[in-house]
């Protein structure tokens, strides 16, 4: 009978190199060390090394490069009474989206990089109709990016019978049956968030979304038919939200009076703002966001409608004209300003 052999300190060694490989495997995949909300000097070593697992992503370094940027959102501080809340959500869990079919171009296939773009292509609204969707989603990008939210790009979706604006409505109701999404916001192809230092949460506290709200939309200018302005929306996610754009849908067809905005300019925005809306407001689930911070543009403010889109920006009618301007003058700052810190 052969004699049991005593491991041996070698074989104890591969065991603690076993024990340490697996540790360091877990640890790289745990989202609270791998993003850094636990820092000790050991793990700051290893996010330091190239051939770490713990070396932050391209998306991670950029996030901490713009996370400083800009002035303090001008929040007012909201008091919590009963019935209350204004509950913070993950992240991960803020999806951003757009519906659009046009090709997505690149920086570089927009001839970005030509000194003499900014005085060759504008103020020309055809430039915009056709790369402007691709600007805002990159401008987008930057801002999810810097809070860490999910960026989606959907396929429009025709509905029979109707103009094309109804098109994003498919599309938004697919995204509220995802309940992965906690709030979900919705952005026009020519709609951009200009202060991007504001985060989903500053935006609901200075304007007053708090948990008992399902829907954010902004006032439309006064004299734009409509009453609100359907480019930009936040829904916090769930049953309720789906309800409300399933029935936003099926209004021209289920409801009596509703047909006729199958077609004509506001279309869907007509149906939110006239058949929707006072219900809404009448069981105080929405909060209207004042146009001069999300709808219109410096364009359409220098015509007297008194929406500038201070916070987020909507280049409708003759925003186009300075659409490429404004998102590449507030790229270049954003650029240039994380250029400045680097010699701090």
């Amino acid at each position: 009978m052969t004699p049991m052999r005593r491991p041996t300190a070698a074989r104890y060694a591969w065991v603690v190199v076993g024990l340490c490989c697996f540790f360091l495997v877990a640890v790289s995949l745990s989202p609270n060390l791998s993003r850094g909300s636990v820092k000790t000097p050991f793990t700051d070593w290893f996010e330091s090394h190239p051939l770490s697992l713990f070396a932050p992503t391209r998306r991670q370094q950029l996030r901490s490069l713009l996370s400083s940027l800009g002035p303090e959102p001008d929040v007012p501080d909201r008091s919590e009474g009963e019935g209350i809340r204004y509950t913070d959500v993950h992240p991960g869990k803020v999806c951003v989206f757009q519906a659009d079919d046009r090709a997505l171009q690149t920086p570089k296939s927009m001839s970005l990089d030509d000194p003499s773009f900014i005085r060759s292509n504008t103020p020309e609204e055809a430039w915009a109709l056709h790369y402007g969707h691709s600007l805002t989603y990159w401008h987008t990008k930057l801002w999810t990016v810097r809070h860490g939210y999910r960026l989606l790009r959907l396929p429009s979706e025709e509905v029979p019978g109707r103009v094309p604006l109804w098109s994003k409505i498919p599309p938004m109701l697919r995204m509220t049956r995802d309940r992965s999404c906690d709030y979900l916001v919705w952005m026009d192809s020519d709609v951009y968030v200009r202060a991007q230092e504001y985060s989903l949460m500053d935006m609901r506290r200075r304007w007053g979304m708090h948990d008992g709200h399902i829907i954010a939309v902004a006032k439309d200018a006064t004299d734009v038919d409509g009453g609100y302005n359907t480019g930009f929306l936040i829904l916090r996610g769930g049953d309720r939200a789906e309800q409300l754009i399933q029935d936003w849908l099926d209004c021209p067809d289920k409801v009596a009076g509703c047909e006729h905005w199958k077609g004509g300019t506001v279309a869907d925005q007509g149906v939110f703002g006239f058949e929707l809306m006072p219900k809404l407001l009448e069981e105080e689930v929405v909060t209207e966001i004042p146009c001069m911070e999300a709808t219109g543009n410096t364009k359409s403010y220098d015509y007297g409608t008194g929406c500038n889109g201070t916070i987020v920006t909507h280049e409708w009618l003759n925003g186009k004209q300075v659409l490429a301007q404004e998102i590449i003058s507030l790229s270049a700052f954003q650029l240039l300003s994380m250029v400045e810190q680097a010699d701090d």
